[in-house]
């Protein structure tokens, strides 16, 4: 069954990396290991264990656009991130904050 979803729920940290889907950090160049989630409360209790593991972590749920592959469109980190660093460029990019959103969640 199609979704006619046009967004989905990513988790970015202060330094603008993202979770992956390996349970690591990356700076996004590669949109498909992107952590997502369909729903914003399936994110943020992501966030939450992942939180538990590290209290000095600053990291939020992102409500991202998606692009005609289901991926997220982000903005690749300019920061090196050396946890999961990918080589090639690739996606497109737009993030919007969940607090950018009027609606509830």
């Amino acid at each position: 069954m199609h979704s006619n979803m046009n967004f989905l729920f990513i988790i970015a940290n202060n330094q603008g990396h993202f979770f992956s889907k390996q349970r690591d950090w990356i700076d996004g160049k590669h949109a498909s290991n992107i952590y997502r989630a369909k729903h914003f409360d399936e994110a943020l209790n992501t966030l939450l264990e992942l939180n538990t593991k590290d209290v000095s972590m600053r990291a939020q749920v992102l409500k991202a656009e998606i692009n005609k592959r289901g991926e997220p469109m982000i903005i690749i980190s300019d920061i090196f991130c050396p946890a999961g660093n990918e080589t090639s460029l690739g996606s497109d990019y737009k993030v919007q904050s969940e607090n950018d959103d009027n609606s509830t969640v």
